[in-house]
């Protein structure tokens, strides 16, 4: 792995080691490659960048921006609720949501895979889970009241 070089044109002593590599491919790494190749053939992609910027606003914009935001908005003062909401969206909700978006498609994997990168976060994506399970049960009961009456 490690040869001895005899010359360094202006980088160093003569008699310094580098890094010569041995075998640029593996076969652990073409291996690795092809279960890759094969695992991106098997899931879904977006047939258009229209279909996933609609996708998106479709998963940003639910129910709670038509229907509980204009409540919130009118309980909590009017206009001067705007202003905390509106910075803490450009804050941390906009950045939040790219941030999420970026890693789920640079790593092709669920909420719960994509924290596996850095151990620190490792409950974080069974979090999202519970709290996209809770969100869930919220609002289908606030969608099922309009059906009931």
């Amino acid at each position: 792995m490690f040869s001895r070089s005899n010359s360094h044109p202006g980088n160093g002593p003569a008699d310094a080691y580098t890094q010569v590599p041995t075998n640029i491919t593996s076969a652990k790494s073409i291996n690795a490659g092809a279960k890759t190749a094969e695992r991106d053939a098997n899931r879904g992609q977006w047939a258009s960048k229209t279909e996933f910027m609609l996708s998106c606003i479709g998963y940003a914009v639910g129910i709670g921006n038509v229907w509980r935001f204009p409540y919130l908005c009118y309980r909590s003062g009017g206009g001067a609720f705007l202003v905390p909401y509106l910075l803490m969206l450009f804050l941390c909700g906009i950045p939040l949501f790219f941030m999420e978006i970026v890693m789920g498609q640079f790593s092709s994997v669920g909420c719960i895979g994509v924290f596996r990168l850095a151990p620190l976060f490792k409950g974080a994506g069974f979090a999202i889970v519970i709290v996209n399970f809770i969100c869930t049960c919220y609002y289908s009961v606030i969608i099922a009241y309009p059906i009931m009456f």
